[in-house]
């Protein structure tokens, strides 16, 4: 072996005796500045595995983390990692990479559930309350430093959905898309027949909070008189039933 071979062998390791020891704590302020809207409680484990309680993330409150170093990240000149979250009864597990120099996060392959009450308590501009649950399917979404996304992608559906704006609705099953418009995440969503409401709509959130609904709803099976005098109030039904919604506002 050359000595240029055998010096880098050695180096990368050098590398990995360092990852596989050194204590997770001495990460905090390396960690702070790649991941800077992240707050960390205490670290336990080493630099190559370990968990985090709690932190917050981009003002979201969780309970806490666990991760493992992604060494294939590197193939492409990225620091990876696989990820869970817990928050809850809600659990959250992705691949998180980061190219040196750059501001975006790059989360991949996000999968998981969330109680859909406990997400509203800790996303307090949400002018309405929603139950159920909220599962995730293989998403892929590129978070900016203030923690919006740069690019999102993937499928997520609502499950036993309840949502209470202001008279409770059965939204049943709920199957949804994200993407984005420019600097805006686009969530498209179809409300099954089964529900209160039926139809496909858009949803369209800014950054600053504004939003634009676009939907074609009509009654479901499950309606009842609250909910079509509802609907009857977004606007003048057609001659099937149905209701063209568009609403616009900024959340709260």
């Amino acid at each position: 072996m050359s000595r240029g071979r055998l010096l880098g062998a050695g180096l990368a390791a050098y590398l990995l005796a360092l990852l596989f020891t050194v204590p997770a704590e001495l990460l905090r302020g390396p960690l702070q500045t790649w991941l800077p809207e992240v707050r960390l409680g205490a670290l336990s484990g080493h630099a190559h595995a370990g968990r985090v309680d709690p932190l917050t993330v981009a003002g979201v409150a969780l309970d806490r983390a666990a991760w493992r170093w992604r060494p294939s990240a590197l193939l492409s000149g990225r620091l990876g990692f696989e990820v869970s979250v817990d928050s809850g009864a809600g659990r959250v597990a992705l691949h998180a990479t980061r190219a040196p120099g750059s501001d975006l996060l790059e989360l991949a392959a996000v999968r998981g559930s969330l109680d859909l009450d406990g997400l509203g308590r800790v996303l307090p501009r949400l002018p309405f309350r929603a139950r159920g649950r909220l599962l995730l399917e293989e998403l892929a979404v590129d978070l900016d430093p203030t923690g919006w996304p740069g690019r999102a992608g993937g499928g997520f559906q609502l499950q036993q959905a309840v949502l209470s704006a202001p008279v409770a609705l059965n939204l049943a099953t709920v199957a949804g898309t994200l993407g984005m418009d420019g600097a805006r995440l686009v969530v498209d969503f179809t409300l099954a027949a089964d529900a209160a409401l039926t139809g496909t709509g858009r949803l369209l959130l800014a950054a600053d909070g504004g939003y634009r609904l676009a939907a074609r709803l009509a009654p479901g099976a499950a309606a009842d008189p609250d909910s079509t005098a509802l609907l009857r109030q977004a606007g003048r039904p057609a001659a099937d039933g149905s209701v063209q919604v568009d609403l616009a506002g900024r959340l709260r």
